[in-house]
């Protein structure tokens, strides 16, 4: 994928081909109203991405899910439990954070302005980013997200799937992940037999019912103990994300 061949040239040998976008891997399925606040982002009609609903007609994302993606007709899927039924909105505008770099995943976080508002529901809700902070190490955290249910099979899942991490210290992730620079703007997290995986970024990282985190970038072998997931910390970005709502989205 993009997100892989764009950061293969920075990687040492041993770390090539190491790197993938993300999906949930070894959860369990979600029920009604446990992840309110997930989208699915849709390129074309077709599934892409992750995202997170913040306000009625805002979604956050990661960055590699729209960089570069020209004239792509963006929709996000909402109210479901299931990525391909369920209502849908038109993206009209999606903003990459400016500082951006697909080849070291810096601030790899974005937004989209919704063609019209949410219609909220039990399975349609916001999550408030004024009171995202940084995890600390060895907390659970919770990511949610659709695909890929098995490291030896592509086949994915139609059904939301949830799974329980821990927070990695980033001195420990950062030399995990050598020669890739982990910084004080991301957040790893990791588990022997639950994993995100191949094609889910964009998606809620959670603790307490607060949005800490989007998922960014993991290892291709999914379930690795030497390359924890990492994720960006939304808190790092809070003002950017308010600036840019209050620039494109609706008074």
């Amino acid at each position: 994928d993009s997100l892989t061949n764009s950061l293969t040239n920075s990687l040492t040998n041993d770390n090539k081909d190491e790197i993938k976008d993300e999906r949930v891997i070894g959860g369990r399925d979600a029920i009604l109203g446990e992840c309110p606040y997930q989208v699915a982002l849709l390129a074309n009609d077709k599934f892409m991405c992750g995202g997170v609903l913040i306000q009625a007609n805002v979604v956050m994302t990661a960055a590699h899910c729209v960089y570069g993606a020209g004239n792509s007709d963006f929709k996000i899927r909402y109210n479901t439990l299931a990525y391909s039924s369920g209502a849908t909105i038109g993206v009209r505008k999606a903003i990459a954070h400016p500082n951006y770099n697909p080849r070291t995943i810096q601030s790899d976080i974005a937004v989209l302005i919704l063609d019209s508002p949410v219609i909220g529901g039990v399975n349609a809700k916001m999550l408030d980013i004024s009171h995202a902070y940084d995890p600390r190490p060895n907390s659970i955290v919770t990511v949610s997200g659709w695909g890929r249910i098995s490291i030896a099979s592509n086949s994915v899942s139609d059904s939301l799937k949830v799974a329980n991490l821990t927070v990695i210290g980033r001195r420990v992730c950062s030399n995990m992940w050598a020669p890739l620079t982990i910084t004080n703007n991301m957040i790893c997290a990791l588990d022997r037999v639950r994993s995100a995986c191949n094609g889910d970024s964009g998606g809620p990282l959670v603790q307490n019912g607060v949005i800490v985190g989007i998922v960014s970038f993991g290892s291709s072998r999914c379930l690795n103990d030497n390359s924890p997931n990492v994720y960006t910390r939304v808190s790092a970005f809070v003002n950017w994300i308010r600036s840019t709502i209050n620039r494109y989205g609706y008074p």
